[in-house]
């Protein structure tokens, strides 16, 4: 495992960017938690001189507790932190990700509970905040009578032992007593928490939250401090203010569109929104279908397109490229096989990927693997960054989502398997579509073509055995288009021999000096142009080319039919351009002959043989 490994799965997972905070030290960078900026680990790239080599450490605040609970070889006392809260992490081959994943999520959750902070006002620096006067006006109620069930409410809150779980619960218990209480009383000021609860708040802020709320529920998405709108949340992950799952998600929904969309609140809402819109419904059971339209779209259309790429046999062209763009993005859409071959250049695209996943090899695994690794397992933590209370301890379950995702519950601890993207290989990707693009251009002859690269030339194997297996499928196509029926041709001979005696002269009947006999001269072909072949030649084009094959003079054929050579051999041309793409025959005078680079093509189209 690398520390790019750790780097990226905070990224993916909890938006958190490496922060490289000291000039001096350019091998050290720090994750923090992004809500209060607590440090959740610091990264380490040293130079070790006796091993001649990079070393990568990391120490993570996840508590020393961890390591006497692990016995892992690569985890220590901390190498630069002091304190209890921190261990040291040693990166090499033998670091299980699991395990360190698992260490910086409890570091996250930590830190991210001990950030919690309340400001009246602005904050004079980053995640840093003054107190300030709550300024008087009209909305001022700091005078007015406390409401008796707000009274109560508050003797309802218990204290034990301080910790976030006792703060979800009293949160749970408060919210349904006050699950339909209506208030007036609305709040101006600012309000600037994290995981805010009832028992946060003065009378006079959760006064203006319920009468916020009040209007909320009736359809009115007005602006109020962000923290507060977060807790609406809250109440709709434990099920207040909503009669079942589906009802939470639904107003889950409206809030979405009611409050974010309409640019009311923060657009930053929506991810942590869509993240519990999906954590909450797996954890409920809700019905998959149902689910599908509160999952994040990003997520939902990767998992889909790994689907088709992982088992595309019997999957549709069009289906298995729309698939590749996901990952291709405009590069693939706009290459020049698609945008001047249209349909031929996503069945060629898609036919590549489906040779690939027969048989083809990346370096070291099969293409799709290489391309995004295998399905992960991991803890998966529902709902860790919400104030929710788990009111009862899961059934053993598994949750299916897609092809791609699933959730396991087993003794109360959920995993996930799903293929993330934190191990993706776009290099490999990125690598092979392009030597496609490549190769697909010179073979189809569209479009400007691309340099080679050596780093990519590991594909040609594969694409090479699609451009082949297309080859063979065009040229077989050519073959069965025509199909001479020879049990026809005496009929024709018969009927081209009647017309042409019923319309000579006397003269013309007399016998020329320097004729040139032929078995198929004097022939004549009936006036109905209709082709016998089942193809766009007609009947009299076929006698011609059978006796060019033979190498038969056609001259005379032609001026029993009163054909002018020269038109004949044009619409000849015309009618063979779209099986050979170039001209077929050529006229000198009276005289047809075939161009003999074609006289093989020639040959196959009639179903006969050049010998």
């Amino acid at each position: 495992m690398r520390l790019s490994d750790l780097a990226a799965y905070a990224e993916e997972k909890y938006h958190i960017g490496e922060q490289h905070k000291w000039n001096e030290f350019p091998g050290f960078s720090v994750l923090a938690e992004p809500t209060g900026g607590k440090w959740a680990a610091l990264l380490m790239h040293r130079w070790d001189p006796e091993l001649g080599e990079e070393t990568e450490r990391c120490d993570i605040r996840c508590g020393r507790a961890v390591l006497g609970e692990l016995s892992e070889p690569y985890l220590s006392e901390p190498y630069r932190m002091h304190g209890d809260g921190w261990i040291g992490v040693r990166f090499d081959s033998g670091t299980d990700p699991d395990t360190v994943y698992m260490l910086f999520d409890r570091a996250v959750r930590e830190s991210s509970r001990g950030a919690a902070s309340i400001s009246r006002g602005m904050g004079t620096g980053a995640g840093k905040y003054r107190d300030t006067p709550i300024p008087s006006g009209p909305d001022r109620v700091s005078e007015a009578p406390v409401p008796s069930r707000i009274r109560e409410m508050m003797k309802l809150y218990t204290y034990s032992d301080g910790s976030f779980a006792e703060k979800c619960r009293n949160f749970y218990i408060q919210g349904k007593f006050m699950e339909d209480y209506e208030d007036d009383a609305p709040f101006g000021g600012s309000l600037i928490r994290y995981y805010t609860t009832y028992h946060d708040l003065s009378v006079r802020q959760l006064r203006g939250y319920m009468s916020w709320r009040t209007a909320v529920r009736k359809g009115r998405f007005e602006p109020i401090s962000t923290s507060l709108a977060y807790m609406y949340l809250y109440e709709l992950l434990n099920g207040i203010g909503a009669d079942s799952p589906e009802d939470s998600l639904k107003k889950m929904r409206e809030f979405e569109k009611g409050y974010i969309d309409s640019g009311t609140g923060e657009a930053d809402m929506r991810k942590n929104l869509r993240r519990w819109m999906l954590e909450f419904g797996v954890i409920n059971g809700v019905e998959r279908e149902k689910l599908t339209e509160y999952t994040d779209g990003g997520m939902t259309e990767t998992d889909e397109a790994l689907a088709v790429l992982r088992a595309c046999e019997g999957r549709g062209d069009g289906e298995i490229f729309d698939a590749l763009c996901v990952f291709g993005g405009n590069r693939l859409r706009s290459s020049a096989v698609i945008k001047k071959r249209g349909d031929e250049g996503r069945r060629l695209f898609a036919s590549v990927w489906r040779t690939a996943e027969r048989g083809g090899k990346a370096p070291g695994r099969n293409l799709f693997t290489s391309c995004f690794g295998r399905q992960h397992s991991a803890r998966w933590h529902p709902l860790e960054n919400a104030v929710y209370w788990n009111r009862r301890t899961p059934e053993d379950t598994e949750y299916v989502l897609n092809e791609c995702r699933r959730f396991i519950c087993r003794g109360g601890k959920w995993t996930e398997m799903s293929y993330r993207r934190v191990n993706f290989n776009k290099t490999v990707f990125d690598s092979f579509i392009r030597e496609t693009d490549r190769r697909l251009r010179l073979y189809l002859k569209t479009g400007s073509p691309l340099k080679e690269r050596s780093a990519d030339a590991w594909a040609d194997g594969i694409i090479d055995a699609a451009i082949e297996e297309d080859r063979r499928a065009k040229l077989e196509a050519k073959r069965k288009k025509t199909v001479i029926r020879y049990d026809e041709l005496d009929r024709i001979r018969r009927d081209a021999a009647y017309t042409r005696e019923s319309l000579l002269t006397e003269e013309e009947t007399e016998p020329e000096e320097n004729a040139v006999s032929a078995p198929l001269s004097g022939a004549a072909a009936p006036e109905e142009p209709e082709s016998v072949c089942g193809a766009a030649l007609s009947e009299r084009q076929i006698l011609v080319l059978s006796a060019l094959l033979r190498n038969e003079p056609v001259s005379g054929m032609l001026r029993s039919w009163n054909e002018m050579a020269e038109v004949f051999a044009d619409a000849l041309n015309e009618a063979l351009f779209d099986e050979l793409g170039d001209t077929a025959v050529e006229c000198d005078g009276e005289e047809i002959t075939i161009v003999e680079d074609y006289r093989e093509d020639i040959a196959h189209i009639l179903g006969g043989s050049t010998r």
